[in-house]
């Protein structure tokens, strides 16, 4: 895996759009919890200034899959392990998404942690034998929506979810092809 795969060159795409935008990326500035991709001081309101720092690590989710003994699907270890970064706000032909990103990486063991325990609430909610796929997510909707936007682990299609229910549908056939369709906001 690498610059080459789908995935990689959809995020890095817009990841481009996002940084074209005026006025940068902004997000809260923890003192507690830097990140590489901290640019300047914190302004007045305790924002900091913050751009996408390409790490290329694909192992990033190795503690889950030792976890639940399973591969992760590439596509997600090429989403989680390209950039450290925060969250992107993006528009979907869906609504408004705010993707996941792994600031650094304690963020990352508190990403694997997270996974891990959506997956097991799943099996939780509908046992082992259940029908429905092995989700992890990516990316959450509007704030006020119990919506989750994930990859089913086996297909790689992109499913919008309300965890803890049936309720699910397909919405990509895989993630390179909705990252192309997501705009920043």
């Amino acid at each position: 895996m690498g610059s080459g795969h789908p995935v990689v060159r959809a995020l890095d795409a817009l990841i481009e759009r996002c940084l074209a935008r005026p006025g940068g990326l902004w997000a809260e500035h923890d003192p507690d919890w830097p990140s590489a991709c901290e640019r300047g001081a914190p302004d007045a309101e305790g924002r900091i200034r913050w751009e996408p720092v390409i790490h290329d690590d694909f192992e990033i989710l190795a503690g889950l899959e030792h976890a639940i003994e399973e591969p992760v699907h590439e596509d997600l270890q090429a989403f989680y392990g390209r950039y450290w970064r925060h969250h992107l706000e993006v528009e979907a032909p869906q609504g408004r998404l705010s993707l996941t990103g792994v600031w650094n990486p304690r963020d990352a063991d508190r990403l694997n942690e997270n996974l891990l325990g959506h997956l097991l609430q799943q099996r939780r909610f509908f046992g082992l034998r259940r029908r429905l796929p092995m989700t992890l997510f990516f990316a959450t909707t509007e704030a006020d929506s119990e919506y989750i936007l994930s990859l089913d682990n086996h297909s790689g299609e992109v499913i919008v979810e309300r965890p803890g229910t049936r309720d699910w549908r397909v919405v990509a056939p895989a993630l390179a092809p909705f990252l192309d369709s997501l705009r920043p906001v």
